[in-house]
């Protein structure tokens, strides 16, 4: 993978690798960027913990110090010596007076004790006797029912004095604390009755937690071991404080909230029972959603001045290497120029003379190549291609092109007086096929004249071979004028006599046609009798067959054609149905030089 990562590195041109280059370093600037913008809001985020962590420590402390206060108030209730000699008598009196005043007399114990306590957020002091129940004021909370309190009763009495933390109507009552009262006379411990009292719980965490604030508009959250709720603000629904427990799994992090986020720190608060301790979930939530706009906000404005970046070294490399790579290019064109035009030298119109960088120093060491080259080319090369060219002048020369035509026609004449109509049919063929062939006039050749040399052709060898040969040629008309190489349909005629005929003492037949397939015009040559052997170009081209006869014929006219019309274009050969199917592609380049006669059609 690595070596293939090199190879494309190496072979990727200088212009793409500057570019490669520039985008990498700003893609290594930007990553480098967003870590440590990373790391600054983990930093920032672990400040902000260890703030709040501490405000909810020293908050926590605060009410926990309240609620022992009131455990520690609750004992001091239950072992009052006037309220225990106040229960003593209640139990002994008959007279509903009595009791009357007895029960005024506790209430008196409980507003004292209610009056000395009453700042540690104690709503309310209930004392009952099996039936009957003695209250002080409660400040807002409403009396709790009797189907609340009854199992309360029920469940402290066999507790034999412990202290019981009841969260279960903290929502409506608040805190509840209930305590058995036993008689100490001679450690009796019989029941008297339960002390309960009723916590406003909302305000002493509101409280504690606004004095320790050290971050704005904060709200808590406290949960008790089996993960009922206590305490939440009225800011929040029961279901989304839930949805905060369940979420809020780390000591610290963000959630979302409907729709709302939150830097959520978790604690823990210890409250003390008489024989166990309560360790209740404690959550502070600080509005995140401004600060996670602001971060994002910066995100995206560090994603966009990235980007900008980015598309200006690209666009600053691209000028800076096209100011570099245009002498590269223009030392390519001038060594293709100098290939492909006889080594003549392209002017660039810059002087290289003048400069005394690499670049300087490579087109001026390429100029002194050239020309010396082309002193050795013109001194040795070119004298021998003159001396050759001279020779096959001197040989065109020999062959007058006239006598020949004369003679044939003079042929042709006799035939016709001695009445030798194939003779004059042949000669005539002969004539038009050598005036056609041998003609150098014409710049352009078009399908037309190429079926003239093959009609010809054919005219000759249908006289040789009589009913031995057949053949048709269908060509519609609007295709007579494309352009086509000369002599490219006739040679493969040729073959397909050759091996179609000649081999074949059973006869052949021969089609010539054209469709059209969008821009290319396909020309077939089709004929029984003989067959191709699979791949046979690809085979006469890698010189795994070697080509005879005409085998270098069919060759030469593929790569004419390629080198005329393109790689998409030239010479297939194959077989269908039967038959030995030689298909010339050729773009379709209609010539105007001539009017479109009907579709040709020969047969013989």
């Amino acid at each position: 993978m690595i070596e293939i990562i090199k190879n494309a590195l190496n072979n990727m041109k200088l212009q793409k690798k500057m570019r490669f280059i520039s985008i990498l370093a700003v893609l290594i600037v930007g990553l480098a960027s967003f870590t440590s913008m990373g790391l600054i809001m983990q930093h920032n985020n672990r400040l902000l913990y260890d703030k709040v962590a501490d405000s909810m420590s020293q908050s926590a402390a605060d009410i926990e110090a309240s609620l022992n206060n009131i455990k520690t108030l609750s004992g001091l209730i239950i072992t009052d010596a006037q309220l225990q000699e106040q229960l003593g008598a209640y139990r002994s009196l008959k007279s509903p007076y009595e009791k009357n005043e007895a029960i005024s007399r506790m209430q008196k114990i409980l507003l004292s004790y209610y009056n000395q306590y009453s700042s540690n957020y104690i709503d309310s002091i209930h004392l009952d006797l099996d039936g009957r129940t003695v209250k002080t004021y409660l400040n807002h909370l409403d009396t709790a029912p009797e189907e609340v309190m009854a199992p309360i009763l029920e469940e402290v009495k066999p507790m034999r004095g412990a202290a019981l933390w009841i969260n279960d109507y903290s929502s409506e009552y608040g805190i509840i604390l209930a305590r058995s009262v036993r008689k100490l006379d001679r450690l009796d411990l019989t029941h008297m009755g339960t002390v309960s009292i009723f916590i406003d719980f909302y305000s002493m965490v509101r409280d504690a937690t606004h004095a320790r604030k050290q971050v704005t508009d904060n709200y808590y959250l406290i949960f008790d071991e089996n993960h009922k709720l206590v305490c939440y603000p009225e800011e929040f629904s029961v279901s989304e404080a839930d949805g905060v427990r369940k979420e809020a799994l780390a000591p610290y992090q963000v959630i979302d909230v409907s729709g709302r986020k939150y830097f959520t720190v978790k604690n823990t608060l210890s409250i003390n029972g008489s024989n166990i301790r309560y360790n209740w979930d404690y959550y502070c939530l600080t509005p995140y959603t401004d600060m996670y706009r602001s971060i994002f906000t910066i995100y995206i404005n560090c994603s966009i001045i990235l980007l900008a970046a980015l598309l200006l070294s690209v666009v600053l490399s691209d000028t800076l290497m096209r100011n570099i790579t245009k002498h590269f290019d223009y030392l390519i064109q001038k060594m293709n120029r100098f290939r492909n035009s006889d080594m003549e030298l392209l002017e660039i119109g810059y002087d290289y003379g003048k400069r005394r960088d690499e670049i300087g120093m490579i087109h001026n060491t390429f100029n002194t190549m050239a020309t010396e080259i082309r002193q050795l080319v013109t001194e040795n090369y070119v004298n021998e291609l003159l001396k050759k060219e001279a020779q096959l002048k001197a040989l065109e020369h020999q062959i007058n092109p006239h006598f020949l035509y004369n003679t044939l026609e003079s042929v042709n004449w006799r035939a016709k007086d001695i009445g030798a109509a194939d003779i004059s049919a042949m000669v005539e063929s002969l004539g038009a096929l050598l005036r056609l062939t041998l003609s150098t006039k014409e710049n352009h050749f078009t399908i037309r004249k190429e079926l003239e040399i093959v009609c010809s052709y054919m005219t000759i060898q249908k006289i040789r071979y009589e009913n031995r040969l057949r053949y048709d040629i269908s060509i519609p008309a609007e295709y007579l004028d494309v352009e086509i190489l000369k002599l490219t349909i006739q040679p493969l005629v040729e073959n397909a006599i050759q091996y179609g005929v000649e081999r074949n003492r059973e006869g052949c037949h021969i089609l010539i046609g054209a469709q059209r397939e969008g821009g290319i015009l396909y020309l077939y040559v089709k004929n029984d009798g003989s067959e191709f052997e699979e791949n046979i170009l690809e085979k006469l081209a890698d010189s795994s067959v070697i080509p005879r006869g005409l085998g270098i014929g069919l060759l030469n006219i593929h790569k004419r054609l390629r080198l005329a019309f393109g790689e998409g274009f030239g010479l297939s050969l194959y077989n269908e149905d039967d038959l030995a199917v030689a298909r010339i592609a050729i773009p379709y380049t209609y010539l105007k030089e001539e009017s479109p006669d009907a579709e040709t059609d020969h047969r013989g």
